[in-house]
């Protein structure tokens, strides 16, 4: 019994060292069978065989926040940088025609409770608009920050009623046309809402089914 004891000890300790290197890298399997570990890719090894659109996005964010707090082949991410709860820097190119042809690659999400009714006004003003009500998020995806700052500061107009979907479509427009040229585009440099200081999720409520 102490020898099968001590097998076993082994073979756990076997295990948990095979998944420690899980964690640093990729574990295969020799041609004897023994385990041999992959080291893990770099962020620029990562980073460089992304397409040129992505690669721009991640270098920006960088540049501006440091290394990410986590990366995997197919993303970048930081946790409460400036004033985003997550930023998130995607491999995969999303086309987006609004207010021109851009590729989507930059994901920026804000603590912000949406209400239900809200939600369709929101989708309608930018499909780049993604809404967790559960979780209490709201975030912007584009090819730069300047233009996520610009959509959720609309997309708050919208929330306040201080502008329609129409008016906000067309301010959006505007406003990232001047920051392309160089001009003076406020609603592009800073959140000019303040984040809430209280919890935003919405847990919902339970439901039973009718007649139980």
């Amino acid at each position: 019994m102490r020898y099968r004891t001590l097998s076993t000890a082994v073979t756990l300790c076997t295990a948990v060292g095979v998944l420690a290197a899980c964690a640093a890298g990729r574990v295969e399997r020799t041609s004897a069978g023994d385990v041999a570990l992959t080291p893990r890719p770099t962020l620029e090894t990562v980073v460089g065989v992304w397409p040129s659109g992505s690669q721009l996005a991640a270098n920006q964010v960088i540049a501006k926040y440091g290394a990410p707090d986590e990366y995997t082949a197919s993303m970048l991410v930081w946790h409460d940088r400036g004033s985003f709860r997550r930023t998130i820097v995607h491999r995969d190119e999303v086309p987006h025609a609004f207010p021109k042809q851009h590729l989507d690659v930059l994901e920026q999400v804000i603590a912000y409770r949406v209400p239900p009714e809200m939600a369709d006004e929101l989708t309608a003003f930018s499909g780049s608009i993604s809404i967790d009500r559960t979780k209490g998020e709201l975030s912007a995806r584009c090819d730069r920050e300047a233009m996520n700052i610009l959509t959720l500061n609309l997309a708050d107009e919208i929330m306040t009623t201080r502008a329609t979907v129409t008016d906000a479509r067309i301010a959006y427009a505007l406003q990232a046309e001047a920051q392309a040229k160089g001009q003076p585009a406020a609603l592009t440099e800073r959140l000019h809402f303040k984040l809430s200081s209280v919890d935003t999720r919405d847990p919902d409520a339970p439901l039973s089914p009718p007649g139980r």
